[in-house]
């Protein structure tokens, strides 16, 4: 029913994991950033970039939804439809 969204979200979650592992090789420095929750939790560019490449891909696979992710400013603008990124 839904293989052509679980193909394209495996396709990113992999372009993603290939971007996080290249981190690894690096320092890992994580920053502290306000949660939606009011408190402080780390945040690395790891994550920030991973997110973007997801957010990105995941726009350009479904126009027509708006994308929810932890890292990202909300898009919903008037889409009817979400895509959420669920991340830990």
């Amino acid at each position: 029913m839904y293989e052509k969204e679980l193909e394209i979200a495996q396709a990113i979650a992999r372009k993603a994991g290939a971007l996080i592992l290249e981190y690894y090789a690096k320092e890992i420095i994580a920053e502290e950033k306000l949660g939606v929750d009011n408190f402080y939790e780390p945040v690395t560019e790891a994550d920030r970039m991973a997110s973007r490449v997801i957010v990105d891909a995941l726009s350009e696979a479904f126009p027509d939804d708006a994308v929810l992710s932890e890292e990202e400013k909300d898009d919903q603008g008037d889409k009817d439809l979400f895509t959420v990124l669920v991340s830990r």
